[in-house]
């Protein structure tokens, strides 16, 4: 919530000051605001770590969990597309004729419905099952990728990007919940490494990849039409996994009755 919060007021403030200095004097806050993140980090204290540090070859002992790496696979369709609106979006507002001021108030105003929902989760979470509003993230990723591929207006992007909290939110903070459901707790930490390495890590590489390709070959606009069939089949696919998923805790169930 509090990442989410500094980033949407930092992409509203940065968003004017570029208009003011030019955005090939990016180099400049960003130096300043390293700085005074140094300057901070040199009062943090380390708190005494109970478990054993998590290493990237420890993520290999979960490919024995084929739940779970079916389930990363299926979000990999939905997560490739939001790695590459974190990229083009700025890009796609400038070719539509909006100013780089814009693109700060998009993020704002993104970001600050993520903090919204980070911080309600309390309230609804618990409703439904963490995969039930994974699936219905990807079914709104690709609502709201299909109508940004219709714009022509720059302005009407931003009413659209009250979407990116419910979107994002939804999908991170359920997605986190349901990898916890599908590994040992003594391997949990190992699980959101694993999470993370591939929702942003690998999905953005993917993302920024195919979203340059299909800009080359067509248009920004064909670019968020295709996402909105990724996410599309990524929320498919989450139901075909979520019938398999519980017909596997029925069959559990029963066994341990038995």
């Amino acid at each position: 919530m509090w990442g989410s919060l500094g980033f949407g007021i930092t992409s509203l403030c940065i968003g004017y000051l570029f208009t003011i200095i030019g955005v090939e004097n990016i180099m400049y806050p960003m130096m300043i605001m390293a700085t005074v993140a140094f300057l901070f980090a040199l009062h943090v204290q380390d708190v005494p770590q109970a478990n054993k540090p998590v290493t990237i070859f420890d993520a290999f002992k979960l490919s024995t969990n084929p739940m779970l790496l079916l389930f990363l696979a299926c979000v990999v369709f939905i997560s490739i597309t939001h790695r590459s609106n974190d990229t083009y979006l700025g890009i796609y507002i400038v070719e539509l004729g909006g100013p780089e001021a814009l693109i700060g108030w998009a993020w704002f105003i993104g970001v600050t419905t993520e903090a919204v929902v980070f911080a309600t989760s309390g309230y609804w979470l618990k409703k439904w099952s963490p995969l039930t509003y994974v699936i219905i993230a990807g079914f709104l990723y690709a609502c709201r990728w299909f109508m940004l591929s219709l714009l022509s207006d720059p302005w009407l992007l931003l009413p659209l990007q009250a979407l990116h909290g419910l979107t994002f939110g939804l999908l991170y903070l359920t997605a986190f919940q349901f990898v916890n459901q599908l590994i040992p707790k003594h391997l949990q930490a190992t699980g959101h490494v694993l999470f993370i390495t591939i929702v942003f890590g690998f999905s953005g590489i993917i993302g920024s990849l195919l979203g340059g390709y299909i800009i080359d070959l067509t248009s920004m606009n064909h670019l968020y039409f295709f996402k909105s069939i990724s996410a599309f089949v990524g929320a498919c696919a989450l139901i075909c996994f979520k019938q398999l998923y519980d017909h596997r805790m029925d069959n559990s169930t029963k066994a341990a009755v038995s």
